[in-house]
């Protein structure tokens, strides 16, 4: 039952993005560039998390909605994130959500059945594949993409 880490994720989706923040995000030229922006780091946090979890949302019930997450990718190419930042976006947040839950399964704070474990692992894998076609998707819709940035 997938369902029962759906919930607990979506329950701790706060600290897993100050986890994904601390370990991944703060070593990313796109944070360097705006970490002395007033509000930036919140607002990039709540939007990940925001994003995640309607992710979350859509596949549950089968689809998901790519124009979201293309108008992400358009207003990271807006403000000159490198392409393969912007790429490893979705596996960086997926990689720190499975530590996470790593974490928690080793300090008795989460018990599930392997299988679970195992089936929302493949969930997680078919959000990130989505929320980078997406991402990409809308930041090579801008034009002179494909010159900028680090292929």
């Amino acid at each position: 039952m997938v369902t029962s880490v759906l919930r607990y994720v979506e329950e701790h989706g706060t600290s897993i993005i100050a986890y994904w923040r601390d370990t991944y995000y703060v070593k990313t030229s796109e944070y360097q560039r705006r970490k002395q922006v007033p509000g930036f780091l919140e607002a990039k946090e709540q939007e990940t998390l925001a994003l995640f979890l309607k992710a979350h949302q859509q596949i549950q019930n089968g689809q998901i909605d790519y124009t979201i997450y293309e108008a992400i990718g358009e207003d990271r190419f807006d403000i000159q994130t490198p392409f393969s930042e912007l790429v490893e976006l979705p596996q960086t947040l997926c990689t720190a959500i499975l530590e996470y839950l790593f974490e928690k399964i080793k300090s008795g704070d989460l018990m599930i059945p392997d299988e679970t474990l195992f089936d929302y692992i493949l969930l997680l894998r078919d959000i990130e594949t989505r929320l980078r076609d997406g991402l990409v998707t809308g930041y090579l819709k801008q034009d002179g993409a494909a010159e900028f940035g680090a292929f």
